[in-house]
């Protein structure tokens, strides 16, 4: 205890003491300027500058007014890269069906069955997964509706499943011998979220905005009659596309496209460039004009639908016949087409792209206004009253009623050059200009008027005779493409022969066949074809340019896929 204490004590002790010497005469500070080192600054980590994204803007002069791909007729154009088929068309001449959703197929021996590959990893722009029981479950539930009778494929299906998540297969009541170059391309597989209640009725009007697909773009922005904005889905099966954003611009007419793209406003054109601005443009800087055969063509459509309003002449054969020869097919191809095309001599397509499709036997009609008068006169139409027009044998004056597109500048010269032609033999036509909208909606789907000029393609696959010249279609407005509502027997038994038939050879036989029947029906006159002018800026793009002869251009899937930007 003692101890203890006692060192408690010396603690204390020696506590005051350096207290007390802490409290002497304070020593003198002396400030000394003190110099920092040098240092270098921190070091941040910074994200590299985000690229800027990739445009592509295309300029044409239509526009789209529903986005539904079963009803609406003029969504062809912008839906190639947003919906997909099982197949697509491939490039050059005869554009033979490439993989889209499916990536190989095979075909049983007797053509009767069908195996399908699909893609890995496809998804619907909606998130839905698409796999071989996505597509089964739909084709099953297509096959029930009345739109079944749109592909020889689906009313002839016998079975269909899935033969694991990424194979497919189907069997057919008789052969289908095109499938991967007509249904495959053009049955598009609908996401369950769109198709999953409807009936026949709803599927046909439903607005389908925003149009939900597979493809490598989706629909983000949409002003009628005004622009269509396009991005590029990350999530593509086949990888991110090149162009972040394709913005597909509508003028009002081909003037203000062209001045346009001359300015650096558009970077390509769609493939239906006039033909009168093809030296302006391929003498311009930066741009390359390509020039390929023809793919759109100007048809004489004449109302052969049953039902339809217009002039009772128009269902004689003879008269039909006889305005045929009256036009001058070659110096409409010379003179509206400034010779950028060819004249046509069968009533179905013409043109390099659809060689080996076309009945060599048959010939160009040729101008002979003199013929088309005796044909005339032999079939009772007569001028009674000398006032230069003849009339039927009870008296009605033939009068046309004539309609053309106003947008389109090759169809007023060949409306007007139609006009003096057929009063040379004494039918009296007052050419009258539309809006395409008008003269689709108020007069083709209404099967309203005697005589119109349609500026339109016929698929590369003869079996675009289902779709454009069958009874069925007849019935369809332009959801299909009769536009004329012509319908014959025998040509549908024909095109069903084609279609069934294995053989190539055989198959044509039958098509050559089909083909004269309507050189002779004249439901249509093809009064020529124009080759596809498109343009674009080789300083910012460049394009595959050996596209299908019939398609899009470079403004369709396989151009806009396979870009290279510079």
């Amino acid at each position: 205890m003692m101890k203890r204490t006692m060192v408690m004590l010396l603690v204390f002790c020696l506590a005051i003491l350096l207290i007390a010497c802490s409290q002497a005469t304070p020593a003198v500070e002396t400030l000394v300027e003190q110099v920092p080192e040098a240092t270098q600054p921190p070091e941040v980590e910074t994200e590299p500058a985000a690229a800027e994204p990739v445009v592509l803007r295309v300029g044409g002069v239509q526009g789209i007014d529903c986005w539904n791909p079963y009803s609406c007729s003029d969504h062809w154009d912008y839906n190639d890269i947003v919906y997909e088929g099982f197949t697509g068309h491939g490039p050059g001449k005869g554009c033979s069906g490439v993989p889209r959703l499916a990536k190989s197929w095979e075909v049983s021996e007797d053509g009767l069955t069908w195996t399908l590959h699909l893609q890995e990893g496809v998804t619907y722009s909606d998130g839905t997964p698409f796999d071989a029981n996505t597509a089964v479950e739909f084709i099953q539930w297509f096959n029930n509706t009345e739109l079944k009778y749109w592909f020889y494929t689906s009313w002839n299906m016998t079975e269909i499943k899935a033969l694991d998540d990424l194979t497919l297969q189907f069997t057919t009541e008789v052969p289908i011998s095109n499938f991967p170059d007509y249904d495959g391309v053009w049955w598009w597989m609908l996401s369950p979220t769109i198709w999953g209640e409807f009936d026949d009725a709803s599927l046909l009007t439903f607005e389908g905005f925003p149009p939900i697909g597979t493809g490598p773009y989706i629909v983000s922005e949409w002003v009628a009659g005004d622009h269509i904005v396009f991005d590029a889905r990350p999530d593509y099966y086949q990888g991110k596309p090149a162009v972040d954003r394709i913005v597909y611009q509508q003028y009002a007419n081909w003037d203000a496209m062209v001045q346009a793209f001359l300015a650096g406003e558009i970077d390509l054109t769609t493939a239906k460039l006039p033909p009168q601005y093809y030296d302006t443009l391929v003498s311009a800087p930066n741009t390359t004009v390509e020039e390929r055969p023809p793919g759109e063509m100007y048809q004489l459509v004449f109302n052969m639908y049953e039902k339809g309003t217009k002039h009772p002449a128009i269902n004689d054969q003879k008269v039909r016949e006889a305005i045929d020869y009256a036009i001058d097919k070659q110096q409409l191809v010379d003179i509206a087409l400034m010779g950028h095309g060819v004249t046509c001599p069968t009533n179905y397509a013409c043109g390099e792209g659809y060689e080996g499709e076309l009945n060599p036997e048959l010939v160009l009609t040729p101008y002979d206004p003199e013929k088309a008068r005796q044909i005339l006169e032999e079939a009772g139409y007569v001028d009674s009253d000398g006032d230069g027009v003849r009339e039927t044998q009870d008296g009605q004056p033939l009068e046309f009623r004539f309609y053309y597109a106003v947008e389109i500048p090759a169809e007023i010269t060949m409306a007007e050059s139609i006009k003096g032609w057929l009063a040379d033999v004494g039918i009296k036509i007052e050419p009258e200009a539309q809006e395409s909208s008008t003269l689709y909606n108020a007069h083709l789907d209404q099967r309203d008027f005697d005589m119109v000029i349609v500026y339109e393609s016929a698929d590369v696959d003869p079996a675009f005779l289902d779709f454009g010249y069958s009874c069925w279609s007849a019935d369809a407005g332009s959801s299909a493409l009769n536009h004329a509502g012509y319908c014959n027997k025998e040509v549908d038994d024909l095109t069903y022969s084609y279609i069934t038939t294995a053989n190539k050879e055989e198959a044509l036989a039958f098509i050559f066949q089909a083909q004269a029947i309507l050189n002779t029906d004249r439901p249509i006159i093809l009064i020529g074809a124009e080759n596809q002018i498109q343009a674009f800026n080789n300083q910012k793009f460049d394009f595959m340019q050996n596209t299908c002869d019939i398609g899009l251009g470079m403004w369709g899937y396989p151009g806009v896929i396979n870009i290279t930007v510079k």
